[in-house]
């Protein structure tokens, strides 16, 4: 049973609903909540509470929608696959640049992957978890680990086949803990199983990107050869990986107020129109 609870209304002789982020995801089927999925959780409170739809309760419940955190949306696209080129991140240490200028939390990890022969969601070239790593910038190469974990069970979508070998997917990387950065440059490794493990004789590529970019002078991604104890960095990679970050951009002060101002317009001008209850 979905739980949902009253506050305060922002508007007189009304009140709100406050749906936690346990049950937005139970809503939508384990995924992090998107503002196009607006829709459906605003029904589903309906639902869930009876809600008399006047405009206040809907421009109050459109405002902390659209102004709280937790809204997945993509904060770096480094592109789509190319469909042709890939990096080994079995036996290598892999690692691509991306760079934000606001601080930005990140809540999932997607990109390009096949394996060397066959369907990478039944093959034993992949291991069915992926590690991952965001490095601070140090002089155009990976530096320290800021955040570090494993998603034991990625999510898999079908994206074509990869003109090189095999069927390409597109894996969903889960972050269980939510990781905020500051503004600056910073590298993400993606590695088939742990971070740092041993190579275990697997081939998982992860698929280069039509896209050429990055935060570094080169753009480029760097790989070294010590998959256990990466140090060095120093085969520059001649082209960037195919991945997106997905999160939320914290605003500035005054930037919420902002987006609740346009969000409780569109949604005064979408439930209220035509309307007299």
């Amino acid at each position: 049973m979905l739980n949902a609870k009253r506050e305060p209304s922002c508007f007189a002789g009304t009140d709100i609903a406050v749906l936690p982020g346990s049950a937005m995801k139970s809503i939508l089927g384990g995924k992090s909540p998107s503002i196009v999925d607006m829709p459906l959780l605003l029904g589903e409170l309906n639902k869930m509470l009876h809600i008399v739809k006047r405009p206040g309760v809907w421009t109050c419940l459109a405002l902390l929608a659209v102004a709280a955190p937790g809204w997945a949306a993509v904060v770096w696209d480094n592109g789509v696959s190319d469909k042709q080129n890939y990096g080994d991140i079995s036996s290598f240490a892999v690692a691509d640049d991306f760079a934000f200028t606001q601080p930005t939390t990140i809540t999932g990890i997607r990109f390009w992957a096949f394996v060397a022969a066959g369907d990478l969601k039944t093959s034993t070239d992949f291991n069915g978890t992926v590690g991952w790593a965001f490095h601070e910038d140090e002089g155009g190469r990976p530096g320290a680990v800021v955040a570090s974990g494993l998603d034991k069970t990625p999510g898999l979508t079908r994206d074509g086949t990869n003109s090189t070998n095999g069927y390409e997917y597109i894996l969903g990387v889960d972050i269980a803990t939510d990781v905020t950065l500051d503004p600056g440059a910073y590298w993400l490794q993606l590695r088939e199983g742990e971070i740092n493990s041993p190579f275990d004789g697997s081939r998982t590529f992860w698929s280069l990107s039509v896209n050429r970019q990055g935060a570094s002078v080169r753009g480029d991604s760097r790989i070294d050869p010590n998959e256990q104890a990466p140090l060095n960095w120093d085969i520059e990679f001649n082209g960037d990986f195919a991945f997106r970050l997905e999160g939320s951009v914290i605003p500035e002060p005054g930037t919420l107020v902002l987006l609740g101002l346009g969000g409780l317009m569109f949604w005064r001008g979408r439930w209220g129109a035509g309307r007299n209850d």
